[in-house]
């Protein structure tokens, strides 16, 4: 990462990412909300500037993004909910996150994916509806694309079962 990056975790709505203890102390002196300690700097990265518009703003979009990923919004919807320009958004996630908005958006999609495919017991299809691709041969190559392994290895290899074969036909 640049030395202008901080390093974003994706984290669930009530677990906090990674943050030192004196991050955390000093997240809620300054009265920050909670959304905003889990996209902190990790160890090792520059501090944020008290009134950093790029960190606001990525921090912003990451939380509609956590309300909307599943829906297949544009970015130009997310940057107009924001209230600012697609080029703005792009200025900011790049800048802070060090990945373009469609970037953090399909990476938050993997993610999903990878969750439900461990932990879920629905086949590979019904987990493509569930996250908002209406064609379950799209959800697989647009998880392959990004993974390097078809949804039903994923699961297989992570699971360690031989009988998830069966389920992803279905």
């Amino acid at each position: 990462m640049s030395t202008g990056q901080i390093g974003l975790a994706w984290t669930a709505a009530d677990r906090a990412a990674p943050i030192t203890l004196a991050a955390r102390k000093s997240a809620l002196s300054e009265r920050r909300s909670p959304s905003l300690m889990r996209a902190a700097a990790q160890p090792g990265e520059p501090a944020l500037a008290a009134g950093d518009r790029d960190y606001a703003l990525v921090c912003r979009f990451r939380e509609a993004l956590e309300d909307g990923f599943r829906t297949n919004r544009s970015i130009a919807d997310y940057a107009r909910a924001l209230g600012v320009t697609t080029h703005r958004l792009n200025q900011a996630c790049r800048t802070r996150a060090g990945k373009s908005p469609s970037g953090l958006l399909h990476e938050r999609t993997i993610v999903e994916a990878k969750r439900y495919l461990v932990y879920l017991d629905r086949s590979v299809a019904e987990i493509g509806y569930e996250l908002g691709f209406e064609d379950p041969a799209y959800f697989s190559r647009y998880f392959t694309r990004r993974v390097g392994t078809t949804p039903g290895s994923y699961r297989r290899r992570m699971t360690g079962s031989q009988d998830g074969a069966a389920a992803d036909m279905q």
